[in-house]
């Protein structure tokens, strides 16, 4: 049986922001940690070890890009920056 081993955690600002990992293999919104919590927005997944490509992205922001080389559990935390208008 496969656990969760790759978070991704941001502010409230982030929520509706979009995580693709080895773009566009998997993807899912990032949501709200929980229903009265409003301080931060996670995601969890499964990933297989080896190398992946994450990308955060949502309308108004700027674009973040990490790659990472998954062994065991990992945590990624992301704060977008907006877009100057």
């Amino acid at each position: 049986m496969r656990t969760l081993n790759f978070v991704v955690n941001t502010d409230a600002d982030d929520v509706g922001a979009e995580v693709l990992v080895d773009n566009p293999k998997r993807s899912a919104p990032i949501q709200a940690a929980a229903p009265k919590v409003r301080a931060v927005a996670s995601i969890w997944v499964i990933l297989l070890q080896g190398k992946h490509q994450v990308e955060v992205r949502k309308e108004g922001y700027k674009p973040y890009t990490k790659a990472i080389d998954m062994q065991q559990e990992q945590y990624l935390g992301v704060d977008l920056e907006r877009l100057n208008n």
